[in-house]
């Protein structure tokens, strides 16, 4: 489906600091209509501070933030918006229909419960009361409590945490339903794979910056070369020295640079990255590396994110030991 090019949420250079802390940092970015983005980071990147920012929690320091072209926390812009937030609860003793139904009054034009127990898939199970419920039924009936008012921007914090992978699954199905009605999504999610599976674009954060935006195969092609793995029968000294000559003497093979990076060696079995992989088994092979179980793949979107975090993560250490 192709996005509209209706901006729901522009943001214009936004800092945020808690005292001497820099929570957000000179962040901008827009948010189309129809677009599920996922903001990933470690603890302390920024997530949780960027969406209370949004939703008008935050004070913004420097820049400015529009939400539907309004002020966040503004009542023209709660009534479009929905959230899942990670301290959500609920009664025991109520019925999912009744949960719905009394969610359902406080919203002027409020999704029908029929379309509420299609949309998050509730359908047999609205008799039931919240204590009956397993862990993925309830996240499903949170979601369909935050849909309630026909929100044209949902907040997903951590909502699939704790949930088993086919109770994820179903909970993504419930959000691939959503956005087919032209609902943005704001996800937050530890699990790469849930981004990877749902998300239009990628926001990485670190450190209260935001290091990288674009489609997870962006992502995925932005991080070059290819990931190596074999296992071998070399004393371990033999292949950290391989590894340590190629970055020592340079050593090019047709005018091409033998890489590697991210090297792992344990137990017998070696993994690096590489730009250029045949150049580098062409040289393993020459130098009669006793290998097998090879093998040589893309790398994968997890790989890519927790690259760039490292490589973000190195900087900013490095920048503090030269100050």
């Amino acid at each position: 489906m192709q996005l509209s090019q209706t901006i729901f949420i522009d943001i214009d250079k936004v800092s945020v600091n808690y005292d001497d802390v820099v929570a957000i940092n000179q962040l901008s970015l827009k948010i189309k209509k129809g677009e599920v983005v996922s903001l990933l980071g470690e603890n302390g990147a920024g997530k949780s501070t960027l969406i209370n920012t949004i939703l008008g929690r935050c004070q913004v320091n420097t820049g400015s933030i529009k939400i539907f072209g309004e002020q966040p926390g503004s009542q023209a812009a709660k009534v479009r918006i929905g959230t899942i937030l990670q301290d959500a609860n609920l009664p025991d003793n109520v019925t999912v229909k009744e949960q719905l139904n009394l969610f359902r009054h406080y919203y002027p034009h409020a999704r029908s419960l029929e379309d509420l127990l299609n949309i998050a898939m509730l359908k047999g199970i609205e008799e039931k009361r919240m204590n009956k419920l397993s862990g993925g039924q309830k996240q499903r009936v949170f979601f369909a409590l935050a849909i309630c008012g026909n929100p044209d921007i949902v907040f997903l914090d951590e909502p699939t945490v704790g949930l088993d992978t086919s109770a994820r699954k179903e909970f993504w199905q419930c959000i691939e339903n959503i956005k087919h009605q032209g609902a943005s999504i704001i996800l937050t999610t530890h699990y790469l794979e849930e981004a990877e599976a749902l998300s239009d674009r990628i926001l990485l954060l670190n450190q209260g910056n935001l290091i990288w935006q674009g489609t997870p195969t962006e992502i995925k092609n932005n991080m070059t070369g290819k990931k190596v793995s074999f296992h071998t029968s070399a004393p371990k000294q033999t292949i950290v020295a391989f590894f340590d000559s190629l970055g020592s003497s340079d050593v090019h093979t047709n005018d091409t640079n033998i890489e590697a990076c991210d090297i792992n060696i344990q137990a017998g079995k070696v993994e690096c990255t590489s730009q250029t992989p045949e150049v580098l088994l062409a040289r393993l092979f020459a130098q009669k590396v006793p290998l097998h179980n090879l093998l040589v793949e893309p790398s994968k979107f997890e790989d890519a994110v927790l690259a760039m975090n490292e490589q973000m993560s190195n900087k900013a250490v490095a920048k503090e030991n030269v100050a």
